[in-house]
């Protein structure tokens, strides 16, 4: 079986894509660790993104466990004051637009944050609302440490 993966990053001023090449860093790059929170209601999921970053020192992974509302979801970024944050868009059941209320809370309270959406269905209009990235489920592991070094790098 073939993993595809397909990232999209998009321009928070414009919506559009910007044709984001990303560059291996080089060791040491990263000045401090940058906490990484992961927002998804399937806790294998979750696990599985922890697992793909593991490996980077510069990284430090909180709560990588199912998370399945938009309070909750909440509770855990109050709890880490996350650097980047990894979120499903359908993480919350009962309110199809978490994710978008999600991330107004995080650019109105974390607004250094970088914010990956992650996600299997992934919409143009999502590129819209202001993520850093988007990438799509599923995610080769490399892609995904790729996207995250590179957010962590831009945002020091």
């Amino acid at each position: 079986m073939s993993m595809k993966s397909r990232m999209v990053f998009f321009s928070p001023d414009s919506g559009s894509s910007n044709g984001f090449k990303s560059a291996a860093l080089q060791p040491g790059q990263i000045q401090k660790k940058k906490t990484v929170v992961i927002i998804d209601d399937e806790a294998p999921i979750a696990r599985a993104v922890a697992r793909m970053l593991k490996d980077n020192r510069n990284l430090e992974i909180q709560d990588a466990g199912a998370v399945a509302s938009l309070a909750e979801a909440k509770r855990l970024l109050e709890r880490h004051k996350p650097d980047i944050v990894i979120s499903d868009k359908q993480f919350d059941m009962n309110n199809r637009n978490a994710h978008a209320e999600l991330l107004a809370h995080l650019k109105e309270n974390y607004p250094d944050a970088k914010v990956i959406l992650h996600s299997a269905s992934i919409t143009e209009s999502d590129g819209q609302l202001g993520y850093d990235a988007v990438v799509m489920k599923p995610v080769k592991p490399g892609d995904l440490a790729a996207t995250v070094e590179a957010l962590a790098k831009a945002g020091q």
